[in-house]
């Protein structure tokens, strides 16, 4: 830590402003938030209300193997949220009602409800059969593994630090990003959406799901030939006029998801080490300096990636250990 941040630090101590958490930048620089007791207040009366609204709505699990859902969810070693499905229209309305968007049209996390939201979609769920559902509802499980805790932290190169003097509600999930961070539009390329892809790869290969999802695509041949592994494809419904064969489709997090099996192929610790990191802030410093064994200096590359750059990472991590 840096002489500044240390005169910094003290002075924000010896102030008698009363603070809702600090806004950390890679800097070091410390931006003390104040509190609005009535405002948080109000928050929280109105996400009672939308909680309370979402678990009125019909909870579809018809069909669906909760139990080997279930099984996986317990793998994270994480507090377990609510989890709904819902059918299409529901959903929506949710969404709606909560004044959330969803950039997944599978499912969405709402971290301010710790409401998961799975979307039944009969399309979907008749060209890959409902255990593609189950899928989903892994990967957004994984989405909610973190833990909100009050902590005594600071910034450091590895993400986040404690300190015995400040405190700060961080996410362990954003592996030390700031709130200011959470704008930027690369935000969970890796450590968010690549973990959630990873852990739903897990659930298609422990239960042998992958012809399922894939056969007769019209664009298997080229998926089969890159570098992404088919565990994380499934098919979607044509848009040709001519050719109602499906094709192949995959979320953004799969690059990511593609990053994380080739370093646990070198290092099996990786894995619960990053189920870790989801909710114990040790786990995040032991996540980055494990990275940064398998391969030195890549988790410093791995948190801003945007997608070019996470393709350009990928290639790397395949020359290094083909």
């Amino acid at each position: 830590m840096t002489e500044a941040s240390e005169q910094q630090i003290s002075s924000l101590n010896n102030s008698r402003m009363e603070f809702a958490h600090f806004s950390v930048k890679r800097n070091g620089t410390l931006t003390p938030m104040q509190r609005d007791i009535a405002a948080e207040e109000l928050a929280t009366a109105r996400s009672s209300a939308q909680k309370n609204t979402l678990h009125e709505l019909p909870n579809n699990t018809q069909g669906l193997n909760m139990q080997r859902i279930q099984a996986s969810l317990d793998l994270f070693d994480a507090p377990q949220k609510p989890m709904r499905f819902l059918e299409s229209s529901d959903f929506t309305a949710a969404l709606e009602q909560s004044g959330h968007r969803s950039s997944e049209p599978s499912g969405i996390y709402i971290e301010s409800l710790e409401t998961t939201l799975i979307k039944r979609d009969l399309a979907l769920e008749a060209l890959n059969g409902i255990a593609l559902t189950e899928s989903l509802a892994v990967h957004e499980g994984a989405h909610s593994t973190h833990v909100k805790t009050p902590l005594r932290l600071i910034h450091s190169k590895y993400g986040i630090w404690r300190h015995p003097e400040i405190s700060i509600h961080p996410s362990p999930r954003v592996h030390g990003m700031s709130p200011q961070d959470l704008l930027t539009p690369y935000l969970g390329n890796m450590f968010e959406e690549g973990y959630a892809e990873l852990e739903r790869g897990i659930f298609v290969q422990t239960h042998n799901l992958t012809e399922q999802f894939t056969h007769n695509a019209v664009n298997f041949d080229q998926i089969a030939d890159s570098p992404l592994p088919l565990h994380y494809m499934y098919r979607i419904p044509s848009s040709s006029e001519s050719d109602n064969t499906p094709s192949l489709t995959f979320v953004p997090g799969v690059i990511g998801a593609t990053i994380f099996e080739i370093l646990i192929k070198q290092n099996e610790q990786l894995l619960p080490t990053l189920r870790k990191s989801r909710h114990d802030i040790e786990g995040v410093r032991q996540t980055a300096e494990l990275i940064d064994t398998i391969m030195p200096g890549l988790y410093a590359e791995l948190q801003p990636a945007d997608k070019e750059k996470m393709t350009t990472i990928l290639v790397e991590v395949l020359k290094e250990f083909k």
